[in-house]
C-alpha cells in the first residue's frame, strides 16, 4: 500500500548537496537527534486506530506523553522497515499529542547501515501515518532539534555514546499540553525531481518499505542493588536503557557507563563496549534520564558532582512465553537449560545478535543456533523468518551473503563464506519445524545463487580449494590450508539440506538429484584427509598432501555430514574427546581485550603436539560435536558434554559467554551461539523432533541415561508436545494435527504411534 505520510525533518539540520553517490554520509550530518509533535483533537476516541511509523535511524513515539513503540527494526536501506501499532489505548478525547525523538546514526554501526543519499533523504528523516484520524507527518508538524551532542568517540564496536544538555532539553515536550509554539515547522524532505511523490516511503533511497512482522520489544522495569557508592548491581544479564534520576547545580555533569564485570577498584568494566551517557543537569530540581539505545550489561557506575536519587533500567528484547520446559532429576541440567534461555532472551531484538553488550551485530552463523534454541523454547518463531529475511537481503554480488546483516559490517569487501553455508541450513531447519513453503519459496532463490561461489572453488569436481574472504569454522586454531576439511563437509551437508528444499517445497526432483550428486562427490574425495593410523581425519591439505593437525571440528562435521562412513564414527568420537588428547587453544579473548587476537586462528597452538593432541571445540562448534554424537547414536555422550557449561554458572554468570572462558573486558559474556546444551537437552535428551515439515508428524525418542525423571513441553506450530516421564511410566500429551511416533532406547516404557490426546505411558 502507497503512504501518504510525507518524509519530515527539523529545518535546524542543514540539507546537504544533492546527488551524492557517496555510500557513507558526511560527518556533519552524524549523530543527529530531532523532536518531532503534532498536536490534534479527537471527539470519540475509535476502537483501534492503527498507525504505521519508521525513521532512518531509529525513533522513540509517544502518545500523550507515554512511550508506545520503539523502532523501526534494522533493515537495509531499501527494504527499510515500518512498525505497526494501534494508537486507540493511548488517546483520549479532546486534546491529543503525538511526538517522536528520532535519531540519525549518520556513520555505519552495527545496527544500522545508511542508505546511498538521494537529494534531501538519506540524511535523517521521520514517517508516520494514522488514516483512522486523519494523522499523516507533513509540513503542519513541528519540529526542534534535540540537545544532544553530535562529534562524539565512534567505535567499531559500538553505537556512539549519547552526550545530552539538559538545560536545553524542553520539559514535558510529549504532553499534550505543552507550548510549541516557538518551534519550526517541520520540513517536507524530498528525493528532487526524480520521482511523482518522492517526499514519502517509496521514493528513493527508500523504495520498498515493508512491516518488520515482528513483536514489540518488552518494556520490563528492572531495579538494580546499590555495590557501592558508585556502582549498582542488575542482578544478572540485561540487555536494558539504564535511567537516573539526579539532582544538582546547573551544568553539572553526571557519566552513566555500563559493562558486563566489574573492575578492582569495584566500578563497572565497560569494555568491549565503552557505553557512555553523560547529562549536563538544568539546575531545577530532580531530573531524569534515561539512554536511547539499550547495552548489554550488569553493572552501572555513576560518576560525577550530582546527587543520585535513583537509578534502574528497562529491559528491551524480543517478548517470549514461558511455555517451553525442560525438566530432570538433576538440577544443574535444568540451570543449564534455563541459562540459555536467558542467553537467546538478551541476543534477541530485532534480529538474532551475536551479544547485547559488546556489538549487536546480527551475524549469520550465529544465528543458526539462535533458530534451533528458538524452536525448544519460544512459540513464536517470527523472528527467525525476519532474520534470514534480513540476511537474504544484504547479498553480495558474487552471490554470498554479508557476513552480519543490515549493518555496518555488510558494507565490508570481506565476507566469511562458511556463514552463508549457516544460513542455509538455517532455512532448511526453518521449514522443518514450520512447514512455512511461502517463505521458503521467496528465498530459495538466494540460496542458490550462493552454490555457484562454492563450486568455482571445486577442483577436478571434488573438493573446495582456496576458498579466499574469511574461512571462520569457530575461534579455535584448527588447521587452515588450500583444502579445509570443516569447509567442505560443511558444503556438502548443506548441498543435502539444499536439495530436500528444491525436492520438498518446489518438488524439483532432478534439481535435487544433482545437488545430492555434488555432495555425494565431496564425500567421496573428503577420503584424502583421512589418517588410517590415527582413525580421524585431519583438518586440511595442499599440494604436498594432507596435514597433520587433527581437531574436533572436522571429524564432528566428518560425521554430521556423513563424509565419514558410519562404521567410523564411534571411534572417531571416542578419539577426538579423549580428555589425554584434548587441547584448549587460543581465542581472542586470550589477547585480554587486545586488537591482535583475531590473527590467533591462523597460528599453530602452543604446547600442541599434531601427532597426538585434538583442537578442542569452542562454545560455537560444540553444536556440531554434539550433534555427531546423536547421529553416531551416542546420546549417552550427550549429558557430560552438556555438564561442561555448568563452570560458567559456578563461577557467577547468567548467561553463557562467547568462549570457554576469558578474563573481563576480553570478550563476551552473553553469546546465545554458545546455548547449544538448551537446544540438545529439548531436541536429544527428551528426543522431540519433527519428521514431517510443520511437525505433522514427530519423532519422540526420550533418553535417560543416569537419569530418573524427564519432563518438558515443546512448541510446535500446532501446540505444545508435552512429556512427564520416570523410568516406571508418565504421561504424553500431542496437540491435534500430530502423530507421535515413540520409542525408548534405554528403559522399558512401551512405545508406538500416538495421536491427540492425552497418553498414559506403561
Amino acid at each position: 500500500m502507497s503512504w501518504q505520510a510525507k518524509w519530515i525533518w527539523s529545518e535546524a539540520f542543514q540539507t546537504p548537496a544533492p546527488l551524492t553517490v557517496e555510500r557513507i554520509p558526511p560527518p556533519d550530518t552524524w549523530n543527529r537527534f530531532c523532536y518531532l509533535r503534532r498536536t490534534f483533537d479527537v471527539d470519540d476516541v475509535p476502537r483501534s486506530v492503527p498507525a504505521r511509523v519508521t525513521a532512518d535511524s531509529r525513533f522513540i513515539l509517544y502518545v500523550n506523553g507515554r512511550e508506545v513503540a520503539r523502532g523501526p527494526a534494522r533493515a537495509v536501506p531499501e527494504r527499510i522497515a515500518y512498525e505497526e501499532v494501534d494508537l486507540a489505548p493511548h488517546l483520549q478525547r479532546g486534546h491529543n499529542v503525538v511526538a517522536a525523538l528520532a535519531r540519525f546514526y549518520g556513520h555505519p554501526n552495527p545496527v544500522w547501515r545508511p542508505a546511498v543519499a538521494s537529494h534531501q533523504l538519506g540524511f535523517g528523516s521521520f514517517a508516520l501515518e494514522a488514516p483512522a484520524i486523519r494523522l499523516l507527518t507533513d509540513e503542519t508538524w513541528k519540529a526542534r532539534r534535540a540537545p544532544f551532542e553530535q562529534d562524539v568517540p565512534i567505535a567499531l564496536n559500538g553505537i556512539p555514546p549519547e552526550f545530552v544538555d539538559g538545560a536545553a532539553v524542553p520539559h514535558g515536550w510529549t504532553a499534550p499540553n505543552f507550548d510549541d509554539s516557538g518551534w519550526d515547522a517541520a520540513v517536507v524532505l524530498s528525493d528532487g525531481i526524480l520521482m511523482v511523490e518522492g517526499d514519502r516511503p517509496g521514493a528513493p533511497p527508500y523504495t520498498r518499505p515493508e512491516p518488520s512482522d515482528i513483536a514489540p520489544l518488552t518494556a520490563i522495569p528492572l531495579d538494580l542493588t546499590r555495590l557501592n557508592a558508585t556502582t549498582f548491581d542488575a542482578g544478572r544479564m540485561t540487555l536494558a536503557t539504564p535511567w537516573i534520576k539526579v539532582r544538582g547545580a546547573t551544568g553539572a555533569t553526571v557519566e552513566v557507563s555500563a559493562g558486563e564485570d566489574l573492575r578492582v577498584d569495584g566500578t563497572a568494566e565497560s569494555r568491549p563496549r565503552d557505553f557512555l551517557l553523560r547529562y549536563s543537569l538544568r539546575g531545577d530540581g530532580v531530573e531524569r534520564l534515561e539512554s536511547f539505545d539499550a547495552v548489554g550489561f550488569r553493572y552501572m557506575t555513576i560518576r560525577g558532582d550530582a546527587e543520585v536519587i535513583a537509578v534502574g533500567a528497562t529491559e528491551r528484547r524480543y517478548p517470549r512465553d514461558d511455555i517451553a520446559s525442560f525438566a530432570c532429576d538433576d538440577a544443574r541440567l535444568n540451570t543449564i537449560w534455563s541459562v540459555g534461555v536467558r542467553t537467546l532472551e538478551l541476543c534477541s531484538t530485532d534480529a538474532f545478535l551475536d551479544c547485547p553488550g559488546r556489538e549487536q551485530r546480527a551475524w549469520l552463523g550465529d544465528s543458526y543456533i539462535h533458530a534451533l534454541l528458538t524452536y525448544v523454547t519460544s512459540t513464536d518463531w517470527r523472528l527467525v523468518r525476519r532474520h534470514l529475511r534480513i540476511s537474504a537481503q544484504s547479498r553480495r554480488d558474487d552471490g554470498l551473503l554479508a557476513m552480519a546483516a543490515a549493518g555496518d559490517v555488510s558494507l565490508w569487501p570481506g565476507t566469511i563464506p562458511d556463514y552463508s553455508l549457516h544460513w542455509i541450513r538455517e532455512l532448511a531447519r526453518y521449514y522443518e519445524h514450520t512447514g512455512d513453503t511461502r517463505t521458503v519459496r521467496e528465498l530459495l532463490p538466494t540460496a542458490l545463487e550462493i552454490v555457484p561461489f562454492f563450486e568455482a572453488h571445486r577442483q577436478n569436481g571434488d573438493l573446495l580449494h582456496d576458498v579466499r574472504n574469511w574461512v571462520f569454522i569457530d575461534w579455535a586454531q584448527t588447521e587452515r590450508a588450500a583444502v579445509i576439511g570443516a569447509l567442505n563437509a560443511l558444503y556438502a551437508i548443506t548441498l543435502d539440506d539444499l536439495a530436500s528444499l528444491l525436492a520438498g517445497v518446489l518438488g524439483d526432483a532432478q534439481g535435487a538429484h544433482d545437488l545430492r550428486t555434488k555432495a555425494d562427490t565431496i564425500r567421496a574425495a573428503f577420503q584424502v584427509l583421512w589418517d588410517p593410523s590415527r582413525g580421524v581425519y585431519v583438518d586440511a591439505a595442499d599440494a604436498d598432501g594432507p596435514r597433520r593437525r587433527v581437531s574436533q571440528h572436522t571429524n564432528a562435521m566428518a560425521i554430521v555430514s556423513g563424509c565419514a562412513p558410519a562404521d567410523h564414527w564411534r571411534d572417531m568420537l571416542t578419539y577426538i574427546l579423549d580428555p589425554t588428547r584434548v587441547i584448549r587453544t587460543k581465542t581472542p579473548g586470550d589477547a585480554g581485550g587486545g586488537g591482535q587476537g583475531h590473527v590467533f586462528q591462523w597460528l599453530p597452538p602452543e604446547n600442541f603436539d599434531p601427532e597426538r593432541n585434538v583442537v578442542e571445540a569452542q562454545p560455537f562448534f560444540s553444536h556440531f560435536v554434539h550433534q555427531a554424537a546423536a547421529e553416531a547414536g551416542r546420546r549417552d555422550l550427550l549429558l557430560d558434554l552438556c555438564l561442561r557449561w555448568h563452570a560458567q554458572i559456578e563461577r557467577g554468570n547468567t548467561t553463557f559467554e562467547e568462549y570457554w572462558n576469558a578474563p573481563p573486558g576480553a570478550s563476551s559474556r552473553c553469546h546465545a551461539w554458545s546455548g547449544t546444551p538448551t537446544y540438545d537437552l529439548t531436541t536429544h535428551i527428551l528426543g522431540i523432533r519433527p519428521v514431517l515439515p510443520g511437525y505433522t508428524q514427530a519423532t519422540i525418542r526420550p533418553f535417560f541415561g543416569p537419569l530418573k525423571r524427564l519432563s518438558g513441553r515443546k512448541p510446535t506450530p500446532l501446540g505444545l508436545i508435552e512429556l512427564d516421564l520416570t523410568r516406571a511410566g508418565g504421561t504424553l500429551t500431542v496437540p491435534e494435527g500430530i502423530e507421535a511416533d515413540v520409542a525408548f532406547e534405554d528403559v522399558q516404557l512401551g512405545g508406538g504411534r500416538f495421536g491427540p490426546g492425552h497418553h498414559t505411558l506403561t
